[in-house]
């Protein structure tokens, strides 16, 4: 069975029942309060959301810049993205690899090395029309 997950808005309309049946308008008042104040801030939290998917990644372009037709490791291509700048990290290059091939941007598989391990290569995305 799934847990059901019980949110402070729950929580809050299961004490707003107990405490109209008490006849206590003052928590009746609170509760209330504490709705609104949950719901604005669910509000303000989708508009930043929003906001952060809207605004353009730099470092995600660049990587798109680097990407060839040629299957490339995330370390080559963290090497050309990075140039110098140790900012740039093979963990941070990798995000926008994933985010890459999730917009169907870029396109990913499987090499294998002379010592037996799998890594993942990344390439372009040939449009085929």
């Amino acid at each position: 069975m799934a847990d059901i997950k019980i949110t402070k808005k729950d929580n809050y309309m299961a004490l707003k029942e107990l405490a109209i049946a008490a006849n206590r308008d003052e928590l009746v008042e609170f509760i209330d309060a504490q709705v609104a104040q949950l719901d604005k801030r669910a509000i303000k939290a989708k508009e930043y959301k929003a906001k952060k998917a809207k605004a353009a990644d730099p470092l995600k372009e660049k990587v798109a810049a680097a990407l060839t037709f040629q299957y490339e490791t995330a370390d080559d291509i963290t090497n050309i993205v990075a140039a110098g700048d140790e900012s740039i990290t093979r963990a941070k290059v990798v995000a926008r690899l994933g985010a890459l091939v999730r917009e169907d941007r870029a396109v990913k598989t499987t090499l294998q090395t002379e010592d037996k391990r799998r890594i993942m290569a990344y390439a372009i995305k040939v449009n085929e029309e």
